[in-house]
């Protein structure tokens, strides 16, 4: 098991493993919301399953409750256009508590036949509030949270982590059959727990966390994100060599601390398999 200060341990010599595929010049736009845009990924192998994934993260609604309406109302539209067979949200979902109602609400109003939500650690860091009770308070907006645990249909089967800032992240013991998604709200938490024999069982990951850096400058990139290996994995596609794994890094939805994007959108993404 991975232990809560996990993230003060570094493996880097498992970087060298990961190449980085395509970066934010080098995103595919399929729709425009109000406050946000639709990326669209295709992963580079062949996947016996018809299915379409929107996955969207790291909404952090706090004051401006019309910015975040109006981020939710795009992935309805978003969900509305696609027809998506699942939708996933990637964590951080509130800033702060109070704001709970309002968030919920909107979350009910996507429309899929599937929704799923994973822990991020703005969840996880609220240590008083328990695993049930966010499972609840997910429900409420028509979300099953998955926290270490699969959830399986029709041959696609998704295991949610827990956050490696503050949780306790493990990889699972038993592998069921079908085409395996590792859903981790830090890309962070694919490193550290990813030696390549758990690695070589995932053909995808999914990951939020790094807001694409957020602040981004010409011809530079972006200038900090939240990881332990800095900018290495802030933003766009990456595949491991090792393991034939494809990692998907979204820019997600909302701010941290700097209420204020640079050149880099908000987003949603859409998966192709």
């Amino acid at each position: 098991m991975v232990k809560p200060d996990a993230a003060n341990v570094s493996f880097k010599h498992r970087l060298g493993d990961w190449r980085h595929l395509t970066d934010y010049r080098h995103r595919r736009i399929a729709a425009t919301g109000k406050r946000s845009v639709l990326v669209e990924y295709q992963p580079p192998f062949p996947v016996p399953y018809g299915k379409r994934i929107l996955f969207f993260s790291d909404l952090h609604w706090r004051q401006d409750a019309d910015t975040y309406r109006d981020m939710i109302h795009d992935v309805i539209s978003y969900a509305e256009l696609c027809k998506p067979d699942l939708v996933i949200f990637g964590g951080d979902l509130l800033s702060f508590m109070c704001y709970l109602t309002d968030a919920a609400a909107a979350l009910k109003e996507i429309s899929a036949p599937v929704k799923i939500a994973i822990a991020g650690n703005w969840e996880r860091r609220r240590r008083w509030i328990s695993v049930e009770q966010w499972r609840g308070y997910f429900a409420l907006g028509g979300f099953q949270l998955i926290l270490q645990e699969w959830y399986c249909r029709d041959g696609l089967c998704i295991f949610g982590t827990d956050d490696s800032k503050s949780g306790q992240p493990s990889p699972p013991s038993e592998f069921p059959d079908g085409f395996r998604i590792l859903a981790a709200h830090n890309p962070d938490t694919v490193i550290n727990m990813g030696r390549r024999d758990i690695l070589k069982k995932f053909r995808l990951a999914l990951c939020g966390h790094t807001h694409g850096g957020q602040i981004r400058m010409p011809f530079w990139g972006p200038l900090k994100t939240s990881s332990r290996y800095g900018t290495r994995f802030d933003y766009g596609t990456f595949y491991n060599e090792k393991t034939d794994t494809f990692m998907i890094i979204s820019a997600g939805m909302g701010y941290t601390m700097i209420r204020r994007r640079l050149l880099c959108q908000s987003e949603a993404v859409l998966i192709e398999l």
